[in-house]
């Protein structure tokens, strides 16, 4: 099977998104895959409690998961959910082993690590999108990400800026501008772009900081109180955290939501099989609530672009043939 999202399977994925109907795809849209369960940061909205074990994934679970989501389809493979993935002493076979089933790669980072051993690692070990959640506030940064330095960041940001318009081909910056309720987005852009100016593989997105479980109770976020909406994630997504424990999507960072372990079982039977459709029967009956990770999560409450104005975008780039390994793994399609 063909590792492409056509354009109409992305028309109707938005109809169904805009209009909140649950279609459980034929296939899967994106998978987030925890290499290392250990990071070194200690950010304050991440929500990771310490009640799991932390570990590596081993390489051979590795190119079993892989080898399963290549022959279901999916496009995208996101290396993250819990950790630091610059910290697995083997990522550059694991990338390479990804671009040999000719995947897309997201790599999540803190940037932390982003020296330039790492920037030569993703030279020579491509991926598509390096994506990096950030605030252009030097007093907000240091509030929020425990452990880092923001003119360390700064400096590896512009660092791989400048190395990678060098390259032969094109590894996007995602700088993911995470916010407090109610910020003001276009002024949140505006400050980033006047301190990165602009290059063509910058990119910014934008995500609140959720407080996942109500992990940090300083942090500004009262819940969108928007009609409750079944989460497109558990249709299209999948989470599979280092020890092969499927999960529901990448906020289960604790693990509270074992659906199965695909070390016993292939997952295109664990995708469908009775706790996950349990789950999704949560989602529906809008008892959101009862599942810790989706009661603080604007994936479940009703935020709907203009129609018109989203279908504008497929457009737009289905006409300037950007296929689907830009794509931002949050923002499928």
């Amino acid at each position: 099977m063909k590792n492409k999202i056509t354009f109409f399977d992305k028309i109707i994925f938005r109809i169904t998104d805009y209009l909140k109907i649950p279609i459980t795809f034929n296939r899967i849209w994106c998978a987030s895959i925890e290499i290392i369960g250990k990071c070194n940061l200690n950010c304050r909205m991440c929500g990771f409690d310490g009640s799991r074990k932390k570990g590596i994934m081993s390489f051979n679970l590795f190119k079993k998961i892989i080898n399963e989501l290549a022959d279901l389809g999916c496009p995208t493979i996101a290396l993250h959910v819990y950790g630091e993935p610059l910290l697995h002493p083997r990522l550059a076979e694991f990338i390479d082993y990804i671009n040999q089933k000719k995947l897309s790669i997201i790599l999540y980072t803190n940037g932390t690590l982003l020296n330039n051993k790492i920037i030569k690692l993703l030279k020579n070990h491509p991926v598509n999108a390096l994506r990096i959640s950030f605030v252009p506030y030097k007093k907000i940064y240091k509030n929020f990400w425990s452990g880092a330095n923001y003119e360390i960041i700064l400096n590896n940001l512009f660092k791989f800026l400048e190395e990678s318009q060098t390259w032969d081909f094109k590894t996007n910056l995602d700088l993911n501008l995470l916010h407090e309720h109610n910020e003001n987005i276009n002024k949140l852009k505006n400050k980033a772009k006047k301190i990165f100016g602009v290059y063509p593989n910058l990119r910014f997105s934008f995500n609140e900081m959720i407080n996942l479980e109500g992990s940090d109770k300083k942090i500004k976020y009262a819940p969108l109180k928007n009609k409750i909406v079944p989460c497109k994630h558990v249709y299209t997504q999948c989470a599979i955290l280092f020890n092969g424990d499927v999960v529901p999507c990448c906020n289960d960072l604790n693990g509270k939501y074992i659906m199965d372990n695909i070390k016993k079982q292939k997952y295109s039977k664990i995708r469908n099989n009775k706790k996950f459709i349990s789950f999704r029967k949560k989602m529906l009956a809008k008892s959101i609530n009862e599942l810790k990770i989706c009661r603080t999560c604007p994936e479940c409450r009703s935020n709907n672009p203009s129609f018109i104005e989203d279908f504008k975008k497929i457009i737009n780039r289905y006409i300037k043939k950007e296929d689907n390994q830009n794509e931002n793994c949050n923002n499928l399609p």
